[in-house]
């Protein structure tokens, strides 16, 4: 049985794709995007609509409304959409996110999958082991490893050549279905197992209301309003580098260079913030003033985090021994692996959301020491 903390790592990779593509040979962004034909290298696209169908040497990393992924991939797959389809044949790990997917793909590697709706279609074949999460999940094709999932609904009609474990509130086994391992499941009721499906292993039955492993805690945080806030932070940190490039990247510089004092002024700010708010919030007079803490509080938390990704994905960039200020999107790439790291510490049981807090705080207190810098810099 794979162990809860193996899960961790197929993101791990999936964040560090996103920083050795700055090496990538095919780099395109615009509204449309389409790669065709015989590629050499990674591929990192985005844009409202993208298509990569050729055959790509390296990775596919890419994000858009619309994201097709197909043809002859040799390495890892990393996408993120409202609607992404895979298709053609992986030889690596196919990571993505989004409201609906469709993994319609010969996968030689694990495939990791967060959404609202995941549907697996019959000629879909995974090599590897199976992380599913989302509102509705259905599975018709073959995992050879194990298939993990947590969902609202679940029907599984496919093939799965290891242990199933599954967590939802309704589990539908279909008489099609085939576990050569053993079945566990956690939910309010009873699965329900057709007639003709075929168990190899035990079968365990948990009742609970809700979901109590590291895998179903960890895919609910990153799937629906996990995604769409990261998602919506991407964006916004995309829009600053645009904008107001020296904003965005003079904090993170800064984060780099003091972290220690950054720290200790984020946690400060971070920490007092609160204490305020409750001693206001017991007078009437006070009320307003808390109402504007309390906002001047979650934006802080929003800019730290932001401050943080950024700091770790210049760092990442310099460990591989690249620039992130070559270009707009290099910066943007490198925040981007910033968040996913972010996201992927904070999936860590108690020492993750208290990393999280301190990268924040960094961050935060980073954002304060570039504004008193350029404050001195103004008065002088």
């Amino acid at each position: 049985m794979v162990k809860p903390q193996t899960s961790l790592m197929p993101l791990a990779v999936g964040a560090l794709i996103l920083l050795t593509s700055f090496a990538g040979l095919a780099q395109d962004f615009g509204e449309v995007v389409v790669k065709y034909g015989q590629i050499d290298g990674n591929v990192v696209a985005g844009g409202e609509t993208v298509t990569v169908d050729g055959q790509v040497t390296g990775d596919v990393v890419s994000f858009g409304e619309t994201v097709v992924i197909g043809g002859q991939i040799s390495q890892d797959i990393l996408a993120i959409g409202r609607d992404v389809v895979v298709g053609g044949t992986i030889e690596g790990d196919v990571r993505i996110l989004g409201e609906t997917l469709t993994p319609a793909a010969k996968i030689g590697g694990d495939l990791m999958a967060a959404a609202a709706t995941i549907s697996v279609p019959a000629d879909t074949v995974i090599g590897g082991n199976a992380w599913l999460a989302a509102e509705d999940v259905e599975l018709l094709g073959t995992v050879a490893g194990d298939l993990r999932a947590a969902a609202r609904d679940i029907r599984l009609a496919g093939t799965v050549g290891r242990d199933v474990e599954l967590v939802g509130e309704s589990i539908v086994v279909a008489s099609a279905a085939r576990i050569a391992g053993d079945f566990t499941y956690r939910s309010i009721d009873e699965a329900t197992i057709e007639p003709g499906a075929e168990i190899l292993g035990d079968i365990v039955f948990i009742r609970t209301e809700a979901p109590r492993t590291l895998v179903g805690h960890a895919f609910a945080g990153i799937s629906a309003f996990g995604l769409m806030f990261l998602l919506g932070l991407f964006l916004l940190g995309a829009l600053q580098i645009l904008v107001l490039p020296d904003t965005a990247t003079g904090p993170a510089k800064r984060m780099g260079s003091n972290p220690w004092q950054a720290l200790g002024l984020g946690c400060l700010i971070l920490l007092a913030c609160p204490i305020a708010i409750i001693v206001l919030g017991i007078s009437i007079i006070g009320i307003p003033i808390t109402i504007v803490l309390g906002a001047f509080y979650v934006i802080a938390l929003f800019i730290g985090f932001l401050v943080a990704a950024g700091a770790l994905g210049r760092r990442g960039a310099q460990l591989i021994g690249r620039s992130a200020d070559i270009s707009f999107w290099t910066r943007v790439a490198a925040l981007a692996a910033g968040l996913l790291l972010l996201a992927i510490v904070g999936l860590i049981p108690l020492l993750g959301p208290l990393a999280v807090f301190l990268a924040t705080s960094a961050g935060l207190g980073a954002l304060m020491l570039q504004l008193r810098n350029v404050k001195q810099s103004t008065a002088d």
